[in-house]
């Protein structure tokens, strides 16, 4: 490994337009023209799409790393503050209070086992963990 460090290359572009009108052809920042339609020019487009996505789902990362994960009992929304409440009204009147949980792969299992423990304190007696194997039918 070297130890140089890593010197970020410069480029400046000056105009973002031309008034050279549209013939079809663009100018690459070397001075070079192409068709517009060169796959090359359509590369530049979609690492240019690729990058903006990324730093969108970057961002969004960080905006919600300090969020608590969303809960939903089948396809309703449930809040943390109100899980325990709608537990206890779906189990009321069931005989067999078993209930089966299932999370994304990257959730902390911190919050899967405080699923468990609110569960419980509603008067869940099973509960079991659906993994991503079990799903597939392995």
């Amino acid at each position: 490994m070297s130890d140089k460090t890593f010197d970020q290359p410069r480029l400046a572009i000056n105009r973002v337009y031309t008034r050279g009108g549209d013939a079809g052809e663009t100018s690459l920042v070397g001075g070079q023209r192409m068709p517009k339609d060169d796959l090359r020019i359509e590369a530049y487009g979609t690492i240019d799409e690729l990058n903006s996505f990324i730093g969108l789902a970057r961002e969004s990362a960080i905006e919600l790393a300090g969020q608590a994960p969303a809960l939903k009992i089948n396809q309703d929304d449930v809040t943390w503050e109100n899980l325990e409440g709608r537990l206890n009204d779906v189990f009321k009147t069931r005989a067999e209070k078993v209930m089966f949980v299932k999370a994304d792969t990257d959730l902390p299992f911190n919050d899967v086992a405080q699923v468990i423990d609110i569960a419980h304190a509603a008067g869940v007696d099973k509960v079991g963990l659906i993994t991503a194997k079990i799903e597939a039918g392995g």
